[in-house]
């Protein structure tokens, strides 16, 4: 058996409480994962601009 549809047994067509809340608390920790990532790399584009104008002496 592929293991990607063991997981999926296990976790999202679970009969019991358990593997509900589970799955429900890996979905909303993977949301909230990739939105910290997300605004991460946002502020850090920004402030990578900022230094970069800084060392160059174009100070704004």
């Amino acid at each position: 058996m592929n293991w990607k549809k063991v997981i999926i047994n296990r976790f999202y067509h679970s009969s019991n409480k358990l593997g509900f809340d589970t799955s429900i608390f890996s979905k909303i920790g993977m949301g909230v994962g990739c939105f910290a990532m997300i605004i991460a790399l946002s502020v850090m584009n920004g402030f990578e601009s900022i230094v970069h104008d800084r060392l160059r002496g174009e100070f704004k």
